[in-house]
């Protein structure tokens, strides 16, 4: 059974404090992040878009999303914990821009990707 979920402002509060959190417990300082809620694309919950160079990134939180999770605290931080662990592995994807078979790469980063995000919430 799904759900269209529009995040409240204090679901919004909670998923940039996670990922400030996670960014600080993966030692990920170096890099400058923004938060914010809007558009992403097609039917994901949020995103992450990096710019290597500068060392940026920014993570948006879906403003509607169909799911079939509960959508609680939990999966809240989940969905931080992810999008965190998508900027770590930013510089992987942009090597497989560059000639590596970039399907095979992409799913490799999300296999990784879930190991840490159960590993980190111990799911």
């Amino acid at each position: 059974m799904s759900n269209i979920i529009s995040p409240s402002k204090s679901d919004f509060i909670f998923f940039e404090k996670c990922v400030r959190k996670w960014v600080k417990k993966l030692g990920l300082n170096h890099w400058e992040v923004n938060v914010n809620l809007g558009e992403t694309e097609a039917e994901a919950v949020a995103q992450c878009y990096c710019n290597l160079s500068q060392q940026t990134a920014h993570i948006t939180l879906s403003m509607e999303f169909e799911t079939e999770r509960k959508w609680d605290r939990k999966e809240i931080e989940a969905t931080a914990v992810h999008e965190v662990l998508e900027m770590m592995f930013s510089k992987i994807r942009c090597f497989a821009a560059q000639g590596i078979s970039e399907p095979l790469v992409d799913s490799e980063i999300h296999t990784l990707i879930q190991l840490w995000t159960n590993y980190l919430l111990k799911r």
